[in-house]
């Protein structure tokens, strides 16, 4: 590309460039052709400069994310090869839509409310002490974004115990100086990933994945008439929009969701995780899974279904070890209540405090003392949180469960600061009580003390470790974080 423009080269050619080319000396040029000859090379001389400086102020960064953005939406239908992946998508029918909106708020007339539609997987900011976090609102959409944090901190430890190399690390040392709940941002990117991939490629049973991405553009006619009747589904805007990519492959699917990770971080971005996670999972066998029931409940809250089939990949309504064929008074149940079969990566403990006790929600032990130190727990409808030690083997050591400690995360952003709650289980501990402690502590659930009963988030620690003694953060000011 040249850098002289057509009248400029004009005027150039009235030059006797043979008599340049030639090399005569200077005196034989006369002096129209030398100061046509000097013109030129300074008109050169300031178009090049002009190029030299637009280059060092050009953006390269903000030029490619700017492309990047601009085709984010085509790049992700398309191969490395840039031709259309019609393998692995396919855009939503009514009857995959229909199920979808079925199988988490029950209708096809009613919609998501803005608080979901808003949620998105995003850090928290501000806060050193919590960086590791994912923020949420106190809506129904707080109970997903708390599963997928529980797996996010156990794929964060594991990563902490670990070296640049993959390689394990047993120097307690150095873990301590890899800052485990401080990760940099292209950590924090990186374990979200992870955590997206593996919560997909479980509930797929680790052979099958499935992401949907919004298309912007309706994938059926629903307004269109059916049999001689209009369609009774009413679009919401989202769940009609879906473009389907389904894997066989976890490389692929890594690959995929390393792309489209943005997707996950704007709005809508959980509920096309939730689809993804349904659609994964396959619409036949949840309904199995969930027996009759739905993901989310009447006022838009988690309900148990969701928070296994996010930990466990199973969306099961029940937290009690394998299946119950009888009823209390040892009739056989018309049909099993299938519960967790297979002890969990992470747990989940259960406190409501409505129920009676001889009536609580029964959770076994697979979800109670799972592999790695970290719960979800529920408290009612929307008192949930998150427990955690950063030390894998507590569950494995029973001398480390005599002391320890338990991180506290509420997700909300009144949380500002660090919670630790410090739990000693050891016997010698009734040494030390008086009379008057030991028989509370033994007694207190025939309710022969009126003193003040503990605050729910010390009985849920109980569930797990019974009689443990407590201190640290008040439990009282964890509570109002929820």
């Amino acid at each position: 590309m040249s850098f002289i423009d057509d009248d400029r080269s004009a005027s150039v050619s009235d030059i006797r460039i043979s008599s340049v080319t030639s090399m005569r000396p200077e005196d034989e040029l006369n002096n129209d052709e030398i100061k046509k000859l000097s013109e030129y090379f300074e008109k050169s001389r300031e178009e090049i400069q002009k190029k030299v400086n637009s280059l060092l102020n050009f953006d390269f960064n903000a030029h490619v994310n700017r492309n990047m953005a601009k085709s984010a939406s085509s790049n992700s239908l398309k191969t490395d090869n840039g031709k259309l992946n019609v393998k692995n998508y396919k855009p939503i029918d009514l009857e995959t839509a229909t199920n979808l909106r079925e199988l988490t708020i029950g209708s096809i007339v009613h919609t998501f409310s803005n608080e979901w539609r808003r949620a998105k997987f995003t850090y928290r900011t501000g806060c050193d002490d919590l960086i590791y976090g994912l923020i949420s609102e106190k809506n129904g959409s707080r109970g997903l974004i708390l599963s997928v944090q529980a797996v996010l901190i156990k794929n964060l430890i594991l990563m902490g115990y670990r070296d640049i190399h993959g390689n394990e690390v047993t120097d307690s040392e150095w873990r301590n100086k890899r800052k485990i709940l401080k990760p940099n941002d292209v950590e924090k990117r990186d374990v979200l990933i992870r955590t997206i991939i593996e919560i997909l490629w479980v509930a797929g049973e680790k052979n099958y994945a499935c992401v949907v991405l919004n298309s912007g553009t309706n994938c059926f006619d629903f307004s269109a008439k059916d049999i001689g009747q209009k369609s009774k589904y009413f679009g919401d805007g989202i769940t009609e929009r879906l473009h389907i990519y389904e894997f066989t492959s976890l490389v692929k699917l890594e690959e995929f969701v390393k792309k489209n990770l943005s997707i996950f971080q704007k709005e809508d971005g959980c509920l096309l995780f939730l689809y993804s996670l349904i659609l994964s999972r396959k619409v036949d066998r949840l309904k199995e899974d969930i027996q009759n029931q739905r993901l989310i409940g009447d006022m838009e809250e988690c309900k148990i279904s969701l928070f296994n089939l996010v930990l466990t990949g199973s969306a099961v309504p029940y937290l009690h070890n394998g299946s119950i064929v009888y009823d209390s008074e040892g009739q056989a149940l018309e049909k099993p209540l299938i519960g967790i079969k297979n002890r969990n990566d992470v747990g989940i403990l259960y406190w409501d405090p409505k129920e009676d006790d001889d009536k609580r929600t029964e959770v076994g032990s697979m979800l109670k003392t799972p592999k790695y130190p970290i719960w979800l727990v529920l408290m009612g409808k929307n008192q949930l949180a998150i427990l955690f030690n950063t030390n894998i083997d507590l569950m494995n050591n029973w001398r480390l469960e005599q002391n320890f400690n338990l991180h506290f995360y509420s997700g909300l952003k009144k949380q500002e600061f660090e919670c630790v709650i410090d739990v000693s289980t050891r016997d010698e501990n009734d040494l030390i009580m008086s009379p008057h402690q030991v028989l509370k502590a033994k007694y207190s659930k025939f309710k022969l003390f009126d003193e003040e009963k503990d605050p729910e988030i010390y009985e849920i620690i109980k569930t797990k470790w019974p009689n443990c003694t407590i201190s640290g953060d008040d439990g009282k000011d964890l509570m109002a974080l929820l």
